[in-house]
């Protein structure tokens, strides 16, 4: 491929997510859905689906939809990327995988960290560590009289290891991970996409008033939004 100079390009996220799933074996292709978006309808927003697996290029919107399509493919090409690194070389030097984690956490592109890393070996778990919480409870589900949300019961894996995507470690007694894999990844992504989608919409963004202590509630960060549990509140502002 050439740009309008006659040089040669790299290829685009959108070729190499179509490559990456190949790769996977797992009989299924990339699906996009783009739709115009904005009150004149004058920028792009699309939605990738790979079997269980959903994400969303919102809330950035493009000009173009090819643009859109890019942008979603390139925030799904590390996590099908994730799925395939059980192929390669593995370690059990727990300060290896220490030093390793740290470094692909680091602000550095984990594309050019982890083609000169060896993968590691999964190691077990305690219970005394945070785990991401799924929950079936749909905003659009929700009566307007008073409800206590709880979260379910998180079923952990019955396996001696775990597949995990780790977000954050400090030693080996604070880990912060995903727990990976068909029941988790696509639980996970099901519940981001939905909440995007339902926040999409301005009557959905009443601000909380009297926010109570151990309810639940959603919260937007770095343009995502969360599932937070409020433990305390500080004052009265």
């Amino acid at each position: 491929m050439k740009n309008a100079e006659g040089k040669p390009v790299g290829k685009t996220h959108k070729q190499k997510l179509e490559e990456e799933v190949k790769r996977l074996n797992i009989n299924e292709t990339a699906i996009f859905r783009t739709i115009p978006w904005g009150k004149k309808k004058r920028s792009w927003v699309s939605t990738l689906t790979i079997g269980k697996i959903q994400v969303s290029s919102y809330p950035k919107d493009m000009e173009k939809p090819e643009d859109a399509e890019e942008s979603v493919a390139k925030e799904a090409l590390p996590l099908i990327q994730q799925m395939i690194r059980q192929k390669l070389p593995v370690t059990t030097d727990q300060d290896l995988l220490i030093k390793r984690i740290k470094e692909v956490n680091e602000p550095r592109s984990f594309s050019d960290v982890k083609k000169v890393r060896e993968w590691v070996e999964p190691w077990g778990m305690n219970g005394e560590l945070p785990l991401l919480r799924s929950c079936s409870v749909k905003p659009d589900t929700v009566s307007k009289q008073e409800v206590h949300l709880q979260l379910p019961p998180l079923k952990l894996p019955c396996s001696s290891f775990w597949d995990i995507f780790i977000r954050h470690i400090e030693d080996l007694s604070n880990i912060y991970f995903h727990l990976v894999g068909d029941e988790y990844s696509g639980a996970y992504s099901e519940l981001a996409t939905n909440m995007e989608l339902h926040y999409m919409e301005e009557k959905n963004l009443a601000p909380v008033k009297n926010p109570q202590e151990g309810e639940l509630y959603a919260a937007s960060h770095d343009q995502s939004w969360f599932r937070v549990e409020l433990l305390n509140v500080c004052g009265h502002s």
